[in-house]
């Protein structure tokens, strides 16, 4: 479940990209597009180039294909979600996927 939850922050937050971990590239599963040299401090996680930034971009994590034609996802109904409008609205930002 760690993993997981990993993937998620790196996929939603880019900004932590050269900070706390480097992506490598962009395959499925999620987990290998991303390599971490060290376990980010508590310090370096809640500094301004990170949590503590106002300014920082949170992207919404959507599916891919790949993703949506395993096995285990049968019968599950992704509908993309309608954000709501807000100040934070303007740092939303919507991954593309190619």
């Amino acid at each position: 479940m760690l993993v997981a939850f990993q993937v998620w922050i790196y996929e939603t937050f880019p900004s932590l990209e050269g900070i706390v971990v480097t992506r490598i590239s962009r395959v499925h599963p999620r987990i290998v597009n991303w390599i971490a040299n060290e376990q980010p401090s508590t310090a370096k996680l809640e500094g301004p180039d990170c949590f503590s930034n106002p300014k920082i971009m949170i992207c919404d994590l959507e599916p891919l294909e790949s993703e949506m034609a395993m096995p285990y996802i049968k019968g599950v109904q992704y509908n993309k979600p309608i954000q709501p409008t807000s100040s934070i609205e303007s740092r939303r930002k919507t991954k593309r996927r190619t």
